[in-house]
């Protein structure tokens, strides 16, 4: 695997619990598993993902979830699509 084909990950605090994200600059939507959705509203949604192994997914839903940067202290209010 060369370099160009790794991974690129970059520590967030989700919700304010830290934990490791997938970068992805091609991505057209940010998804991420209902486990760290919490407390935080969903809301209901029609959206199938199609990955780029052309595996179809059906989204549970969308919700904004407060990320920051834990070097920085920057906060970002993210839209994600819950799989």
């Amino acid at each position: 695997m060369s370099k160009k084909d790794k991974p690129i990950y970059c520590e967030m605090h989700i919700n304010a619990s830290p934990d490791r994200l997938q970068v992805d600059c091609g991505a057209t939507v940010s998804r991420i598993p209902s486990r760290y959705i919490g407390n935080s509203e969903v809301e209901p949604s029609n959206i199938s993902l199609e990955m780029w192994n052309k595996v179809t997914m059906k989204a549970l839903g969308t919700s904004k979830l407060l990320l920051e940067n834990p070097k920085t202290s920057k906060k970002y209010m993210v839209k994600f699509v819950m799989v």
